[in-house]
């Protein structure tokens, strides 16, 4: 009895390994043909799924390192042309999974970094002028401070004795071209003014 479910677990161990040899197999064309079609990210999900179902197939692990230096190249190229079109946040994307496909890729991580410099300085740069903006803006709600246009700009005496305070008080707004009101409870007065 022992003898009988040995075989059938060596049996159903058998046919689970052949069936993942299959499935890396089939993997494996796939990912061959998305590579053949250019289709590098693709290709790089089929091989990574191959060489997953058969880990110890040397064949399965170098296509798959090619097709991932091939789709490193493939966004690291459509990270140029955002960057000359000046799309900093989609080739920070791009420069991201150019890396991250193939860590040796010196040039995709050292633009990454810069890309990113860039993104960091010119939000800065975007809040500093929403900043100066704001205060542009509190500051043209506040009141205005009253303008003086005199009538003259040569200097001015002005003598007055035993005179009207209310008529000195109009002379002056006059002259500094102001209007001056009086309140109701104002009390004229004589003055005597020397200016």
């Amino acid at each position: 009895m022992q003898t009988v479910v040995t075989r059938r677990c060596a049996v159903i161990l058998a046919v689970a390994l052949a069936g993942a040899g299959c499935a890396g197999r089939l993997a494996y064309h796939q990912g061959q043909e998305e590579a053949q079609r250019g289709n590098w990210d693709m290709a790089v999900a089929r091989l990574t799924r191959a060489a997953q179902k058969d880990p110890n197939n040397i064949g399965y692990k170098i296509a798959l390192e090619n097709a991932r230096i091939q789709a490193s190249r493939l966004h690291y190229d459509l990270a140029r042309k955002y960057l000359q079109a000046s799309d900093l946040e989609k080739a920070a994307e791009e420069l991201d999974i150019a890396s991250k496909y193939d860590p040796s890729n010196k040039s995709a991580s050292d633009d990454l970094a810069l890309v990113r410099t860039r993104i960091r300085t010119r939000d800065a740069s975007l809040n500093d002028m929403s900043d100066f903006e704001s205060k542009r803006a509190r500051a043209a709600a506040r009141p205005s401070v009253p303008v003086l246009s005199p009538r003259s700009l040569a200097p001015i005496a002005l003598n007055y004795r035993d005179q009207s305070l209310q008529r000195l008080l109009e002379t002056l707004g006059k002259l500094a071209g102001v209007n001056v009101l009086f309140d109701e409870g104002f009390r004229d007065k004589n003055v005597t003014v020397s200016l």
